[in-house]
């Protein structure tokens, strides 16, 4: 109540702010928590287990593919209802899901059948992230200013990078004192805990816009892939998306590629620390620049950044670590330009379709990868991925600067 009093005395539109607050806990507590769901830790949380690399990659290969394949399902399943209260009860089954975990975690058992049972309870959570991922990038057009999205999606970059920073440097401090097993039932179980108050954040975020075009929006009729397919942001922009997700692919396994290489779980457990560290660092920069450089630049930027890939390879696990920040730097920078460049040339009758299947194809890309990594050479692999999305930052700064939103959509 008094945040809204507040925000009328500065003449801000009712809800402004509350929004801004709500948002930025749901998105820190689902960041941190979905850590655990994916990337360097369950990685790392697979290995300690006894399973070997290639079945890790496969695990990643198959919850990347559950992804990919509820989205392409539930391409919809933000043109109707409300999006926000959609979102909210999207992500709530991600947080329940995560207790499933923990009984693995205290067993430790490495049978085939534990190998299944916590496939399957990745490929459930992926579904339920898929959902929300429909919802995630229409959500924006309802919440915020459109010319402040830039400025919001930065400080909660910072504020979750904090507490994920925290997060995993206490795991870190840990590793070496404690069963990593032991470490990741604690872990899974606040994972839950967290998922369930960023449920409670969304649920009660508010629409800023007028009631009547909420309404419309609403009653659309679903935007079929052929009228998508004849949106040229979209057709011109399908490989761009194809090699962005690979590269993703790719830098997303970089705690196995560690594992491959002969490093040890503490270096993998570090890596998730760094990572924080240099996401951390890159919202900050983002936040004081976002309005002096475009967000083509820092595009651009990040994808030299990413070029660096193939310098994992030197042996030395300081360079390993120094490379791996850079990495995490440059795609950070590509994250959060290329939804700061869409907003301004998807409209919002079309976004949830439209990011919906950019995601499929980002996806699917990253399903490519993952699915290839444990056949590719890791020189081959890192090569790829690194050349890929120099081409598919170039191809977005390319189409999303010469089309300007100036087609109609039919």
């Amino acid at each position: 109540m008094n945040t809204e009093n507040n925000a009328q005395k500065l003449n801000v539109p009712d809800g402004v702010l509350r929004n801004k607050l709500l948002s930025t806990i749901a998105y820190t507590a689902r960041v941190v928590a979905l850590i655990c769901a994916s990337g360097p830790l369950m990685q790392t949380f697979l290995a300690s287990l006894g399973f070997d690399t290639d079945l890790i990659y496969l695990h990643s290969t198959l919850l990347q593919a559950a992804n990919v394949l509820t989205i392409v399902l539930f391409s919809q399943w933000a043109n109707t209802g409300v999006p926000i209260k959609r979102s909210a009860f999207s992500i709530l089954p991600t947080g329940l899901l995560f207790l499933f975990y923990v009984p693995f975690a205290i067993a430790s058992s490495t049978s085939p059948a534990t190998y299944v049972l916590l496939a399957v309870i990745g490929i459930a959570q992926q579904i339920s992230i898929g959902l929300f991922t429909v919802c995630e990038y229409k959500i924006p057009y309802y919440i915020y200013r459109p010319n402040e999205y830039g400025m919001i999606l930065s400080v909660c970059g910072i504020v979750s990078s904090l507490f994920s920073l925290g997060s995993s440097a206490l795991i870190s401090h840990f590793t070496s004192k404690i069963r990593f097993t032991s470490i990741m039932a604690i872990a899974f179980s606040t994972s839950a805990a967290l998922i369930t108050i960023a449920f409670v954040c969304i649920f009660f975020e508010k629409s800023l816009l007028p009631k009547e075009v909420a309404e419309k929006l609403t009653k659309r009729k679903d935007f079929t892939v052929q009228a998508l397919l004849r949106y040229p942001t979209f057709t011109h922009l399908i490989h761009a998306n194809l090699m962005r997700g690979f590269a993703a692919g790719i830098i997303s396994v970089l705690a196995t590629v560690a594992l491959d290489l002969g490093y040890t779980e503490s270096l993998t457990a570090v890596m998730v620390s760094a990572q924080s560290v240099a996401s951390l660092a890159t919202c900050a920069l983002f936040s004081c620049t976002s309005k002096r450089i475009s967000p083509q630049v820092m595009l651009i930027i990040g994808c030299i950044m990413v070029l660096s890939l193939p310098a994992l390879l030197i042996s030395s696990s300081f360079l390993f670590l120094s490379v791996f920040v850079i990495i995490t730097v440059g795609r950070t920078l590509i994250d959060y330009s290329v939804p700061i460049m869409l907003l301004k040339t998807v409209p919002v009758e079309i976004a949830g379709p439209y990011h919906a299947w950019r995601m499929v194809l980002q996806n699917a890309g990253t399903l490519t990868a993952t699915a290839l990594a444990a056949a590719l050479p890791i020189p081959c692999m890192l090569i790829i991925a690194s050349v890929f999305q120099m081409i598919s930052g170039i191809s977005f700064v390319k189409i999303t600067k010469a089309q300007n939103d100036s087609y109609n959509i039919s």
